[in-house]
């Protein structure tokens, strides 16, 4: 997949993360919160490291997942690791 790619579903999901209560108001909610979680952590697992700052915004703010601090600092620090300056970023709200 390419990169723009990424961008682009990582900009849907950022808004999502967002604007909860619109999306929530899409079929199936739940479901397609739960199938874009799944999508931005298999591409986080294979280092992507905008999909693993994504992973760990939505940890962060617990609008998609349930609210873990510990499980968005791991992930930020993997995308900062990974060269991401948004998980660069977002680890100093950790430290």
């Amino acid at each position: 997949m390419k990169r723009l790619t990424h961008w682009s579903v990582a900009a849907f999901a950022l808004w999502c993360l967002g604007s909860a209560p619109v999306y929530a108001s899409i079929d199936n909610g739940e479901r397609n919160k739960q199938n874009v979680f799944t999508y931005f952590k298999q591409l986080a697992d294979l280092g992507d490291a905008n999909a693993q700052y994504v992973v760990g915004k939505m940890y962060h703010k617990g609008s998609i997942v349930k609210q873990n601090h510990h499980h968005a600092k791991a992930w930020f620090k993997k995308a900062c690791a990974n060269g991401s300056e948004m998980g660069c970023k977002s680890l100093s709200y950790y430290r």
